[in-house]
C-alpha cells in the first residue's frame, strides 16, 4: 500500500503549523506498518505534482486546495490533513500508537 502527501510549500513562512509535528510523527507512524509514504513539497519536489494529473486537477491555479492526500492513486483528502484515526481507515489499518 502507498500514501503519499502532496504539502505547501513551508520553506519561506516564519512561523511553523503546530499541526506539522503530529503529521510527521503520524507518517512515521504508518511507515512501521509497512506503507510506503511519500511526502512532497511543491517547493521541493515540483516534478512529483506534474507527474499526478488528479493532483494538478484538483489543485487547480491555487495552493488553497494543498494538502492532498492519495492512497493507492485515489484522493482521499484536500485542503487538510488528516487524524490519526482517519489515516488508519483510509489506509484499512488498526493502529496501536
Amino acid at each position: 500500500m502507498k500514501m503519499e502527501l502532496y504539502d505547501r510549500p513551508t520553506c519561506c513562512s516564519r512561523s511553523v503549523d503546530p499541526a506539522l509535528f503530529q503529521v510527521m510523527e503520524d507518517l512515521r507512524l504508518i511507515a512501521k506498518y509497512g506503507i510506503e509514504v511519500y511526502r512532497y513539497s511543491l517547493a521541493r519536489t515540483p516534478e512529483a505534482f506534474t507527474a499526478n494529473m488528479d493532483v494538478l486537477k484538483e489543485m487547480g491555479t491555487t495552493m488553497e486546495r494543498l494538502p492532498i492526500t492519495v492512497v493507492d492513486g485515489r484522493i482521499v483528502a484536500v485542503g487538510r490533513y488528516l487524524s490519526r484515526d482517519e489515516l488508519a481507515q483510509a489506509l484499512d489499518i488498526q493502529l496501536d500508537g
